[in-house]
């Protein structure tokens, strides 16, 4: 149970997206806004989070919405983009052999074990290294539904965004939360709930704009997709 006047709930976080990494960045778009109070995220103080957020998840209107209790890879700092996927496989654009070689030189029997829906988390400077997409890239498709990680390299979670891979900035959550636990992920909310410990940390909903990049598959598709739209 997660009520709002829970002690274990976390100040607000902030997503990829809301604050430049520690090595440089961007200054935030103005569209994105902090949760303003822990206290809004339910309509009731003693009401679970698991209960509140049933009603308002709907896969078929909204299917990247919510994550539904995903177990989590965790790995520690400075995760580069040659152990997500090493160079030597780098001779490919094929998203499904990429993903075939995802985090193998740091885990072996991590596309062995990942199912669609999975998480991963990490510590800080998640994806440092070269800006390569093929990163991002082969972890969405070999499943991985969102990355929560203490801090990002700048340039990940651009690509991140860009291929439409939800990235969530949390170094509270990245910090709590362990390995094969249980996480549940609202973006429109702003909430990561750790199932398996109870604990819950505020993070900074996802804006329109992000949503809809995601929701279309990426930064292209979502382009195509208004250009689409004007044509018609």
């Amino acid at each position: 149970m997660c009520p709002s006047n829970d002690p274990n709930l976390e100040r607000p976080g902030r997503s990829a997206m809301h604050r430049p990494n520690r090595r440089g960045g961007v200054n935030p778009p103005a569209a994105l806004r902090p949760l303003e109070s822990p206290k809004d995220v339910w309509i009731n103080r003693e009401q679970p989070l698991t209960d509140f957020l049933k009603p308002h998840y709907n896969p078929k209107t909204n299917p990247w919405r919510c994550i539904m209790a995903a177990k989590v890879f965790k790995y520690g700092n400075n995760v580069n983009t040659d152990v997500i996927v090493p160079a030597r496989y780098l001779n490919t654009q094929d998203a499904k052999e990429l993903a075939a070689h995802c985090m193998e030189d740091i885990d072996p029997g991590f596309i062995k074990t990942v199912l669609p829906g999975d998480i991963i988390v990490g510590g800080e400077n998640f994806g440092c290294g070269s800006s390569r997409e093929h990163a991002p890239l082969a972890i969405k498709t070999a499943g991985i539904a969102c990355v929560i990680a203490a801090t990002f390299a700048r340039i990940f979670y651009r690509n991140a965004i860009n291929i439409g891979l939800p990235i969530i900035e949390s170094p509270e959550a990245a910090a709590a939360i362990r390995a094969g636990d249980a996480v549940r992920v609202d973006f429109d909310l702003g909430v990561v709930e750790d199932v398996t410990t109870g604990r819950c940390f505020a993070v900074a909903p996802f804006p329109p704009f992000l949503k809809r990049i995601i929701d279309a598959g990426g930064l292209l598709a979502a382009v195509k997709a208004d250009l689409c739209k004007a044509d018609r």
